[in-house]
């Protein structure tokens, strides 16, 4: 009689393509952020639209409370999800990643419309940090279950330290870009 697999035996079983998927996944998550860089890019982007110093600060406070405030409300609803891992990566692509790719829109519209552009600029990015946040609750749990205690501190800081690294190169081809090509080409690009 065959034996059922228990918990620890599917954990160590998926380990290696677990810390490998999800490495790569932190890898490209530093290099896409790196591209919109909430710290750099996106205020600069900003402020060739608008003087208004409110709107600029404004978007400091979209992007914490965005990412902060949703996981507050989101924990008790993660908790109830009997397969952590669809939230971030089936629900992912319509509340965080979407909005990104839609950012094209308001950088096409900046030059003939900019207080459209600014508008639909905040609504995007409001809707990828609370996305981000409602979805990161179960993303960490997700990584809770998959990896034991042991295992946590080496995959963060894998993760992490090749993120930043590949951030790098992103910030690099980004401020590339900006100077190659006039605004708001640079940023849509």
């Amino acid at each position: 009689m065959k034996s059922l697999p228990t918990y620890e035996s599917e954990i160590e079983k998926n380990f290696k393509h677990n810390f490998t998927v999800n490495i790569f996944d932190g890898i490209f998550y530093g290099l896409s952020d790196s591209f919109v860089s909430a710290r750099t890019i996106l205020p600069v982007f900003l402020a060739n639209m608008t003087n208004s110093s409110l709107i600029i600060g404004l978007l400091s406070t979209i992007v914490s409370t965005g990412w902060l405030l949703p996981q507050l409300f989101a924990a008790n609803w993660t908790q109830r999800l009997p397969v952590k891992k669809v939230a971030p990566v089936k629900w992912g692509f319509f509340t965080e990643r979407l909005p990104l790719l839609l950012l094209v829109l308001p950088a096409w519209l900046a030059t003939t419309n900019p207080n459209l552009a600014v508008v639909i600029f905040l609504i995007l990015i409001a809707w990828n940090r609370v996305g981000g946040g409602v979805v990161a609750v179960a993303w960490q749990d997700m990584l809770a279950k998959i990896f034991r205690t042991e295992h946590r501190g080496r995959f963060f800081g894998l993760a992490n330290f090749g993120g930043k690294i590949a951030g790098l190169l992103g910030a690099s081809a980004a401020a590339w870009f900006l100077v190659q090509f006039a605004f708001p080409w640079g940023y849509m690009l």
